[in-house]
């Protein structure tokens, strides 16, 4: 094309580029500079950094002096990896090179994290400015971010939370009681936070407000279980707290209804005479690690009748298990031009994008090595970390011919252990949106498939298609199909651990 053309495609593309409210441009500061520069205004005055701000995946990092001490906050560093951003409301820490964050002693996640770039120390400006409650702005025609120091209100509830009670737990759960939570909208990303002193958990229902029928200090006296009291507040106009407080150490866990408008908790004496606390991340059963997962009773792979939070430790850890190398027999297709092992390491990096996506970590069992990683090997990796589930990838096959098998179907232990939950969370994620026939949820009793009856935390494997069916290896074969597939995995996944989609 001729130079006044190439102009003028240059300048439609910038404007494309800068269009998002998130300042849409990849690249380091030295790329960055070719491009126009970003303006900072704070409370209508100009902030002229000596170096430009930088962007990376749709997010604008600032240098964290110069922007944040002009909102008359203050920004500490210890001279490692440390920050912390002091202001009269907020007390924010960030670590270089990680996206948790901690927000008045909350643990919250930020798409990217806080960077040192030539020897300066960049942190995103959207997370930040908002967290110290300013409002934040994009005006395209002069390329100025502004951040007003004026309160930012809190959105409008839109459920409402109608009653809050403690109740009899069915017969099927011995020795607990139940706080039953209602509302009269669905639920989600419901996260259980420990304190101590006293010993309790609260649960933040935001987007709801509290209905003024329900009691807000509810006494519960019953030496059987630890339960003592129930404190139900509103501390802002869209958030509902449920705060639990203990008498001594007790163990709980969630269940969600149907209909996801009931959030039920099933509270139980620590029977078991340790140091768990509410919602504590169970042992590994018999606590003999050369065989894992033997115990029916402690073993939140097998059963609904223990305790399983997977936010007890701060954050979300998701194993993902690419199995198969590239020699194993049979692990291909008939006409050598699909491998298994390929098609499992592909899809398990693409489910993981999509988590980080959302602030979760993740880990594989397998990464670069082409070698079938043994099957005790896989479990062991995750049974030995501090992964919150475990997610087997793989597709299928039958007989040694083309045929007409099809479909896609997930494995667990049991349909109705915290596995089973994830597995139908993953299910109905996929099905009918992945476009293949529904071969459903399947458990895997013992003897079963080793990694899911060895695994001691939540496990499914994902079986995505029948490479043996020539229809369905054209699907398998394509990055837009295998695309939407991880999506949807993910998707399953964030709904099994309350995360919004």
């Amino acid at each position: 094309m001729n130079r006044i053309c190439q102009k003028n495609f240059l300048k439609f593309m910038m404007l494309l580029l800068f269009a998002s409210l998130f300042f849409a441009v990849s690249g380091s500061i030295e790329t960055y500079a070719m491009n126009p520069t970003i303006k900072i205004n704070v409370d209508g005055k100009a902030v002229n950094p000596d170096v430009p701000p930088y962007v990376e995946n749709q997010r604008t990092l600032v240098p964290a002096r110069a922007i944040f001490e002009a909102t008359k906050s203050k920004v500490d560093w210890d001279g490692k990896s440390g920050i912390t951003i002091t202001s009269s409301s907020s007390v924010i820490k960030l670590t270089i090179g990680k996206k948790a964050a901690l927000v008045n002693g909350e643990t919250k996640y930020m798409d990217v994290p806080a960077k040192v770039l030539n020897n300066r120390t960049f942190i995103p400006l959207r997370f930040v400015s908002e967290q110290l409650k300013y409002k934040v702005t994009w005006d395209q025609n002069s390329y100025t971010v502004l951040i007003s120091s004026q309160a930012v209100a809190p959105p409008a509830a839109s459920g409402e939370i109608t009653s809050v009670s403690v109740i009899p737990a069915p017969n099927e759960k011995p020795n607990s009681i139940a706080v039953k939570i209602t509302a009269n909208l669905p639920l989600s990303n419901i996260k259980p936070i420990n304190l101590k002193n006293p010993e309790r958990w609260y649960v933040d229902f935001k987007n709801f407000k509290l209905s003024s029928a329900v009691i807000q200090n509810q006494n519960f006296n019953d030496s059987r279980f630890p339960l003592t009291h129930l404190h139900i507040a509103q501390p802002q106009s869209n958030t509902t707290r449920v705060t639990a407080i203990y008498s001594k150490s007790g163990l709980f866990e969630s269940v969600l209804s149907a209909d996801k408008k009931t959030c039920t908790f099933y509270i139980s004496s620590n029977s078991s005479g340790s140091n768990q606390k509410p919602g504590d991340k169970p042992s590994n059963g018999s606590g003999n690690n050369n065989n894992p997962g033997t115990s029916n009773e402690t073993n939140p792979n097998r059963t609904l009748n223990v305790p399983y939070n997977p936010m007890e430790d701060g954050k979300y850890v998701v194993m993902l298990d690419p199995g198969h190398g590239k020699d194993t027999p049979g692990k291909r297709s008939f006409d050598q031009s699909f491998f298994e092992y390929e098609f499992n390491r592909d899809m398990s990096k693409r489910i993981g994008n999509y988590l980080r996506a959302k602030g979760i970590q993740v880990k594989e069992t397998v990464t670069t090595d082409l070698r079938d990683t043994p099957l005790s090997e896989r479990v062991a990796i995750s049974n030995k970390s501090d992964a919150d589930l475990f997610v087997s990838i793989h597709s299928n096959a039958f007989g040694n011919t083309w045929n007409n098998a099809r479909g896609w179907e997930i494995y667990c232990y049991k349909k109705n252990s915290h596995g089973g939950r994830l597995a139908k969370a993953i299910h109905d994620a996929n099905i009918p949106e992945v476009g293949l026939l529904d071969r459903g949820i399947k458990e895997t009793n013992s003897p079963g498939l080793y990694v899911i009856r060895n695994a001691t935390k939540p496990a499914v494997l994902i079986e995505h298609g029948f490479f043996s069916n020539i229809e369905e290896l054209k699907k398998l074969k394509d990055p837009a199909f295998r695309d939407k597939m991880a999506r949807l995995d993910a998707k399953g996944i964030c709904n099994f651990l309350g995360i919004a989609w």
